[in-house]
């Protein structure tokens, strides 16, 4: 059997050395995955048509393998994406000679620093379990939740918006203080990879902070957030608008109302997942559909029931947790 097995380890590298490469058919940067055509010359001397499919594994966790990590032997040059508060992003190489023969980075790289222990929680691997959130757990456990936020969580949002930083960095913006917003890129995003693409859009309404406060009135915004976004990205990128998804948080990572931006083909990361995003396409149609019917009473997002998987570190999981009814 050992035999055996060597025989094919050795038929893969002697394959994988005749490989020439042609071109790239397919690139997913959520699943870290490329695929390679070209050929590969068979003993008959002929060339064959080969595909490769290249993917990044895991990263070790041996703590070893990351106590040199600044060193030669790991991440030898970095190139600043942004930095605002205390989050900064950058782009890095895992040789030296990397970055001035090929412009593609090796790895994303975030630093948040200071960093304080709801970030050391929120990036902590945990479970997570499926919460139904009436209208009345709003009103008992979110909403003051978000009244107590301090207004410094934000800080770096504001910073935005007052153009303190990454002013050079904006894709559109509308300086209305009711319906304004402003368009760019995600920090998360290396700006380069199609798609990948991701943009966020925040509205300059500091009183909308979630779904929850939508109402009808503020349609007009969200249909003006679309249009404008589609065809700023359009212009700037040179991606059309269905190529592009949008789509809002519930639970949102930070209470200030914004819409998330993505190619279509950005899929694998957890801010896609059901429950969680809701497409804006939805809640157009939705307050559409309760501006037409006038009806008196709470408005659909304040009245409506969210079910969504919330993290047990999440500072709202135990609150909601113990008051969930019995499975159905």
């Amino acid at each position: 059997m050992a035999a055996a097995e060597n025989n094919d380890e050795d038929r893969v590298e002697a394959l994988f050395r005749r490989f020439r490469f042609e071109k790239v058919i397919n690139e997913d940067a959520s699943h870290h995955t490329v695929h390679l055509l070209g050929t590969i010359s068979g003993e008959e001397g002929t060339d064959k048509r080969a595909v490769v499919i290249l993917s990044k594994t895991a990263f070790p966790t041996e703590p070893e393998t990351w106590t040199t990590i600044h060193t030669s032997q790991h991440i030898t040059h970095t190139q600043t994406l942004g930095q605002n508060d205390v989050y900064l992003w950058a782009v890095a190489w895992l040789h030296p000679a990397r970055p001035a023969v090929h412009n593609s980075p090796d790895l994303k790289l975030q630093i948040i620093f200071p960093a304080t222990e709801l970030h050391i929680r929120k990036y902590t691997k945990q479970d997570h379990k499926i919460i139904r959130e009436t209208p009345q757990l709003y009103q008992q456990v979110v909403l003051p939740y978000i009244n107590a936020i301090p207004p410094t969580r934000l800080s770096w949002l504001y910073n935005i918006l007052d153009h303190v930083t990454e002013a050079d960095k904006i894709v559109y913006e509308d300086p209305s203080d009711t319906d304004g917003f402003m368009i760019m890129p995600d920090l998360k995003w290396d700006q380069s990879t199609r798609s990948s693409l991701y943009l966020l859009c925040i509205v300059r309404n500091r009183g909308i902070r979630s779904l929850r406060d939508l109402r009808p009135r503020h349609l007009g915004m969200l249909q003006t957030i679309r249009a404008r976004a589609a065809a700023a990205i359009e212009e700037k990128y040179q991606v059309s608008g269905r190529e592009l998804r949008m789509f809002v948080h519930y639970q949102p990572s930070y209470y200030h109302f914004h819409v998330h931006i993505t190619h279509v083909d950005h899929l694998g990361f957890n801010g896609i997942a059901v429950g969680q995003a809701h497409l804006l396409d939805d809640v157009i149609d939705n307050l559409a559909q309760e501006l037409r019917r006038a009806s008196p009473g709470p408005s659909l997002y304040e009245a409506k029931t969210f079910t969504y998987a919330l993290g047990s570190h999440h500072a709202l999981f135990e609150p909601l947790w113990a008051r969930q009814l019995p499975d159905f």
